[in-house]
């Protein structure tokens, strides 16, 4: 039995490239960051072992690059992992269970605790999603819980404005993010579970804004599991493309996916959601998107979602959707450029209940496909 205030189980990886002169403090950049790849990061109860936690359960594999001023480093997450293995094996937490496995290219914008904030760099670093996952057949007693593996790229914005030299954005490719839990006493109050890509923008004029490609993201429910709660349960493989003053990136849903394998398998939750979603830039979001305006929009192609059920699911919203949305686009009106919006196609959207029963106030289902404009600004 091990008991805390609370439990951080931690393998980060961070790029190298921030110098500080030891006689002046003055702090120099480097023209290439360091790239940061996640370790391997695991907590696990067994053998009717128990971990109690009064506040937060954490397990962390993130990998962050670093900025640079011609080249960014990439950020691979590595594989982060919560287990409880056997029937009267324990893990409590008294706030919030999260395990997560990011990757953060380095930029513009800072992620994690490396310094970047602010700092010019041509090209953002890729951003790619590792590996975050819950396995339990045990008594999981998380509290709000997320599994994430989301893929980040790194922003980009010259030091100088230059058309001879474009900055481009990062990639940010989501992982594999995954919770089955299987017979046991699980108590959870809300999940997320997420493997979401994000490029990274370019703001520029010549900017190309990064791509972002969905991960798989899975949640299942097997035998007598059972969860209820009052909170919402979301499962994405969203994507986004980066916004491009010139070239927005595409946007590349993934793989999310809810299957209760058991007729005796139960999910009560108020809103559930699984989305392999597809955003093309340009858009307006926070985190390692800027709002700027594109002379061409990114292309959108929805993924896969599903929900394959045997057991029973009570909400008060029901989504399932894998809509395309292209990126909107707009140009000086003066004649000199052509604006043109970007492609948009619906994924596949998919629910299954043949032994189970879904109990909702709404249902939705969406695989549209919706290109983006093209206007004179």
């Amino acid at each position: 039995f091990i008991a805390a205030t609370a439990f951080t189980v931690q393998a980060d990886g961070s790029g190298g490239g921030l110098y500080t002169d030891p006689v002046t403090s003055a702090n120099y950049t480097p023209d290439v960051g360091g790239n940061g790849t996640g370790g391997n990061a695991s907590m696990t109860a067994q053998n009717g072992g128990r971990i109690q936690s009064d506040g937060t359960l954490t397990v962390t594999a993130n990998g962050t690059g670093h900025v640079g001023l011609t080249s960014s480093g990439t950020g691979r997450g590595g594989t982060a992992s919560m287990a409880i293995s056997g029937a009267t094996s324990q893990m409590t937490s008294g706030g919030v269970t999260t395990v997560e496995a990011l990757g953060n290219g380095g930029g513009f914008i800072a992620f994690g605790n490396v310094p970047s904030a602010g700092i010019p760099t041509v090209r953002g670093g890729d951003g790619v999603g590792g590996s975050a996952s819950i396995t339990s057949n045990g008594i999981a007693q998380l509290g709000a819980t997320t599994v994430i593996s989301d893929g980040r790229g790194g922003a980009a914005t010259p030091l100088i404005a230059s058309v001879a030299t474009p900055v481009v954005g990062g990639n940010g490719t989501g992982g594999t993010s995954s919770i089955s839990l299987t017979d046991g006493t699980p108590s959870i109050d809300g999940l997320t579970v997420s493997a979401n890509g994000y490029g990274g923008a370019a703001a520029d004029i010549l900017g190309n804004g990064g791509n972002g490609a969905g991960g798989t993201a899975t949640a299942t429910l097997n035998g007598t599991a059972a969860i209820t709660t009052t909170a919402n349960t979301n499962i994405t493989a969203d994507s986004f493309g980066g916004n491009g003053q010139q070239l927005s990136g595409n946007a590349t849903g993934g793989t999310a996916a809810l299957a209760l394998t058991s007729t005796t398998s139960a999910l009560t939750t108020d809103t559930l959601r699984v989305s392999a979603t597809a955003i093309a830039g340009p858009i307006n979001a926070s985190g390692p998107i800027l709002p700027v305006a594109s002379i061409v929009g990114g292309d959108a192609q929805g993924g896969t979602a599903r929900i394959v059920n045997s057991g029973a699911i009570t909400t008060s919203f029901t989504t399932v959707t894998t809509a395309g949305i292209g990126g909107e686009a707009s140009a000086p009106g003066n004649g000199t450029y052509t604006p043109s919006g970007g492609d948009g196609r619906g994924g596949t959207t998919e629910l299954t209940s043949d032994v189970g029963s879904i109990t909702a106030d709404t249902i939705t289902l969406t695989a549209t496909g919706t290109a983006g404009g093209g206007f004179d600004a």
